[in-house]
C-alpha cells in the first residue's frame, strides 16, 4: 500500500427543487423508438415540445443526428417551449438512420433520451402482378 495523499473537491449545488421536476417531453414530441419512412428528397419534420417545472426553462436540445439535420431556435416561453427538427435525406442516404435527442434545462438537468428511426428510401411503390386491388379485381 502506498501513502500518497489525494485531494479532491466536491461541489454541492442546491437547485431548490427535486431533480425529478426537470423538463418533461409533451405532445407533439414523438414517442421513443418511433419509426418513420421518408422518400429521399422529402423533408422529415418533427417538433420537440417540453414542459418545464416552475423556475426552469429549456436551454438546449442535444441532438445526435445524420449530416444535414437542422434544428430551430427555441420557441415559446416557459413552461411550454418547442424546437423544430428537420432533415432532408439525399439519394445516397438510404437505409435506417437514427435521430436521438434530449432536452437540457437552465440548471443543467436533462430529460431521458428519445430516439427515432428514419427510413429514407428512393423507390416508389410498385404494383405486384396478381394481387387484389381494393375493388376485388385481379390485375
Amino acid at each position: 500500500l502506498s501513502q500518497v495523499p489525494v485531494q479532491f473537491l466536491i461541489e454541492v449545488r442546491n437547485f431548490g427543487r427535486s431533480c425529478k421536476q426537470s423538463l418533461q417531453f409533451v405532445p407533439p414530441t414523438p414517442v421513443d423508438r418511433t419509426c418513420v419512412a421518408v422518400p429521399s428528397g422529402t423533408t422529415f419534420r418533427t417538433t420537440v415540445a417540453v414542459n418545464a417545472a416552475q423556475g426552469a426553462s429549456l436551454a438546449e436540445i442535444l441532438l445526435n443526428a445524420p449530416v444535414g439535420t437542422r434544428q430551430s431556435g427555441i420557441y415559446g416561453n416557459p413552461p411550454n417551449q418547442t424546437v423544430n427538427i428537420t432533415w432532408t435525406p439525399n439519394d445516397q442516404q438510404t437505409g435506417p438512420y437514427i435521430i436521438c435527442f434530449r432536452a437540457l434545462d437552465n440548471f443543467g438537468l436533462s430529460t431521458t433520451q428519445r430516439c427515432l428511426t428514419i427510413l429514407p428510401h428512393n423507390s416508389r411503390p410498385t404494383m405486384k402482378q396478381g394481387t387484389q386491388t381494393p375493388n376485388n379485381v385481379t390485375v
